[in-house]
């Protein structure tokens, strides 16, 4: 088997927690994609696989002999290691077990169907003005104190408050939500220590109370005209009870992580690019393909799992049944076969693609809303030319699967002794 290093002369073994790659991971990516493409990870567990061409990437998320790698399934798993913890680590399971990442055909299906309707881009843009109040609000404090951080403020409580809107929830109800949503996605960034699976334990058990309080709270009223509202009506039909708690937290808290930082990742590469601001600001009907394009250039979700239902051939190199096979997408979305000058941002971009959301069956639920929460960022961001990052203080997330900031502090240009803006 020929590797990277023997085919491009380099000493190379991919590493996720080199500090470089966690910087910038795109280097790595088009090296791994241009001299080993469908990369042996050997890892202490089974062998890996890395894929990083955009072609490949696309035909196995649209392959049917490729299935989800079920990570609620691998939390049941670690009860024999953890008996003390085994009741909240069934309850994890269960949690996690109707989530659509996590779910194949047909009950994937069916599930997915039941809410499908309710996060196309049309049903969504009722909550655009709920989007457009909380971030004029942030922006009219930066007029106020001249900075705030774009993390703390914005990208981190955005994703509640419109998911929270989308659902029918109590705004003042779900910021304390938010870091059990965090450490629920944390399920992505294997390996995960006894501690991090009893963490999200409790998460999981903070969810449960709190949809079980919410639905008894609407028990024998008149049913509410909103997503949850739905989802009741649909109980003991279309899901079960356990289902409903589970898809519940699912739809609040998934988009947490992902869309956050996505709005980090976009307005980071935007005013990183003052050419490509000052196109978006001269022409704001670009902000929906500029949201598309920075989805691109840089993407929150940077990998993905699936697993072969059976051996597959890709590029000559045979995927074990059962291998798990790690899509790249921040590689494909980087790949100059399916982008011309992928490493450059352009928001008049011709080439499209939806890949940063992924493809297939388990294409995003809730891209659209994602989108929408960035174009509005966009807007507001635009309006407000005097705007610059504070890049000391901007700290970025030491993860894998995401790829983002923690702090991203924005500050108005300081003005000099003439007024002219420094």
């Amino acid at each position: 088997m020929t590797t990277v290093a023997e085919r491009s002369g380099v000493a190379f073994r991919f590493n996720p927690f080199d500090s470089a790659f966690i910087a910038d991971p795109y280097p790595t990516f088009r090296l791994m994609r241009e001299n080993d493409p469908v990369y042996k990870y050997q890892t202490l567990a089974d062998d890996e696989w890395i894929l990083t061409r955009h072609a490949d990437i696309r035909s196995v998320l649209t392959d049917r002999r490729f299935g989800i790698d079920n990570l609620g399934a691998r939390v049941a798993q670690k009860i024999p290691f953890m008996p003390e913890d085994a009741p909240s680590l069934g309850r994890l399971s269960a949690t996690l077990g109707s989530w659509l990442f996590f779910v194949n055909p047909p009950d994937h299906s069916r599930l997915r169907h039941v809410v499908s309707r309710d996060f196309t881009a049309t049903a969504i843009t009722r909550v655009r003005p709920v989007a457009e109040q909380f971030v004029d609000g942030v922006f009219a404090s930066l007029e106020r104190d001249g900075r705030f951080d774009l993390m703390a403020e914005i990208a981190r409580p955005l994703p509640a408050v419109v998911t929270a809107a989308v659902l029918g929830l109590q705004t003042d109800r779900v910021h304390d939500l938010v870091s059990c949503s965090e450490q629920l996605f944390s399920i992505f960034e294997q390996p995960i220590s006894f501690n991090g699976y009893r963490s999200m334990a409790s998460a999981a058990e903070t969810f449960s109370s709190f949809f079980e309080e919410e639905f008894a709270r609407r028990a024998g009223q008149p049913p509410k005209n909103d997503l949850l509202g739905k989802l009741l009506l649909g109980c003991g039909k279309d899901l079960t009870h356990a289902e409903l708690i589970s898809f519940s937290a699912m739809l609040f808290s998934v988009g947490q992580e992902t869309t956050e930082n996505y709005i980090g990742n976009a307005v980071l590469a935007l005013l990183q690019n003052p050419a490509q601001l000052e196109r978006l600001t001269a022409d704001r009907t670009r902000v929906p393909a500029a949201a598309l394009e920075l989805a691109r250039y840089d993407s929150a979700v940077q990998f993905i799992t699936r697993v072969p239902l059976e051996d597959v051939i890709i590029s000559g190199r045979k995927l074990g049944r059962g291998d798990r096979v790690y899509l790249a997408l921040g590689a494909a979305n980087r790949d100059p076969a399916a982008f011309r000058s992928p490493d450059t941002l352009d928001i008049a971009r011709r080439e499209t693609s939806n890949l940063p959301f992924g493809s297939g069956i388990h294409f995003c639920l809730g891209s659209a809303l994602a989108r929408l929460m960035v174009e509005v960022v966009l807007e507001r961001l635009i309006e407000h030319p005097d705007v610059e990052i504070d890049l000391a203080g901007v700290v970025r997330r030491r993860t894998i699967v995401l790829r983002g900031v923690r702090q991203l502090p924005l500050q108005l240009r300081r003005q000099t002794d003439h007024g002219a803006l420094a």
